[in-house]
Order: C-alpha cells, then structure tokens, then sequence
C-alpha cells in the first residue's frame, strides 16, 4: 500500500471522506459514467447504495482506483454514522 493510500485510509477511518479520482484523461473515459455515479452517491451519504454497486473487476487502473474511492467513501461513511 503506497504512502498516498495510507494516508487515504487514516483519513477515512477519521470519517473524511475521500476525493473524486480524476477521470479526466482519455484511458478513464469508458469509465467516468461509473465515477459519476459513485460521486453522486458518495455526496449524498448513500452507503447502502454504494454497498449495492456491481464493481467490474479490477483488472487496470480505471477500476482500481473506482474500487479504492468506494471503499475508503464506505469506511469514511461508517465511520460518520457511529
């Protein structure tokens, strides 16, 4: 787990919730509908819709990083309903 990530997840186990990946470049486009459904679910505090979202396996760096910001979002969101 690299230092950036660590950090991330202190950070959600505070209950901060974590940034938006940037999807901007033209390798994330198949995949920025994806992100922007998280984004919009992440915003609102749906952590029962995001439990219910059918990741893709992560198999390059588009899904890795869609699965990261889901998880840290989710333990962030935990962490604020305590």
């Amino acid at each position: 787990m690299s230092t950036r990530h660590k950090e991330a997840l202190a950070a959600a186990e505070k209950g901060i919730l974590p940034q938006a990946p940037d999807f901007t470049a033209d390798t994330h486009k198949p995949y920025r509908k994806r992100l922007d459904a998280l984004v919009a679910l992440v915003e609102t505090g749906d952590l029962a819709g995001l439990e219910a979202v059918e990741m893709i396996p992560p198999r390059s760096t588009s899904p890795k990083a869609l699965h990261r910001y889901r998880d840290l979002a989710m333990t962030a969101l935990r962490v604020r309903a305590r």
